[in-house]
This record gives C-alpha cells, structure tokens and sequence, in this order.
C-alpha cells in the first residue's frame, strides 16, 4: 500500500507516469513508467516515512524532495521519462490488491498558497483536507 503525488499523461492505467510514493512501511521512493504499458521503475530515497513529501518537474527532470518536519530535504531525481507539457497531476492511494480498501488523509501544506481559484479548479475547496 502506498500514498503519493502523481504526474501521468492521462487517466489510463498503463499510461506514463511520475510519482512520489510513501510506503505503508516507510519506504520512500520516486517511481517512474517511460512508456505506455512498460514497467514501472523506482529510484529509493533514504528517507523512511517523511511528514513532507514534494514533487517537482523542472526542464523534464523529476525531484522527489522528503523530510521529517523540522530536518533537512533527501532529494532524488530522475531524468529521461518525457511526460507532455499538459498532464494530470494529483494524489493518489494505492491498495495493490483489490480486496482491500485503504485510507489516508492528506493535509494541505503546500498548497496553502496556491490562489483560490486555482484549488477549484483542481478540486480542492478552501480549507479542505482530502481523504480517500
């Protein structure tokens, strides 16, 4: 089971992606597919169970950014996944098996400053903390 953000190039289950994931047991990586349907890679960072987990895109390379509150950022990169200039990013919760229904809740940090319209427009009201 894993919780994250995710960059994909549309809502296909096999489509290409980025993601930021934290494991049910702390694992901290920054997960990758390149290609429609091709497997899916990870890059593991250091850092176990973060309070703060950041995903970035700047020109096509992909930073992963983790820390416990108060510490200094683990930051993993990864380049070469060429995502489009439009895709659809948002958080996500994973089970891995169908059976089993996970829950999480995702306090709205970083997103604090983003102007209202913005969170609308993205599906978050003000104030509003996301559960799945």
């Amino acid at each position: 089971r894993k919780i994250g953000w995710i960059v994909r190039n549309n809502l296909s289950a096999d489509s290409p992606h980025v993601n930021a994931s934290v494991h049910g047991d702390g694992l901290t990586s920054l997960q990758f597919r390149r290609e429609t349907a091709g497997e899916t890679e990870e890059v593991i960072s250091t850092d176990q169970a973060p309070d703060v987990v950041q995903l970035e895109r700047r020109d096509g390379v992909y930073y992963m950014s983790t820390a416990k509150f108060g510490k200094p950022f683990t930051t993993v990169k990864i380049e070469g996944v060429h995502l489009r200039n439009e895709v659809f990013v948002g958080l996500y919760i994973c089970s891995h098996n169908p059976e089993v229904v996970e829950k999480a809740v995702f306090p709205m940090y970083g997103l604090s400053n983003l102007p209202l319209r913005i969170l609308n427009r993205i599906g978050i009201t003000s104030g509003a903390i996301w559960k799945s």
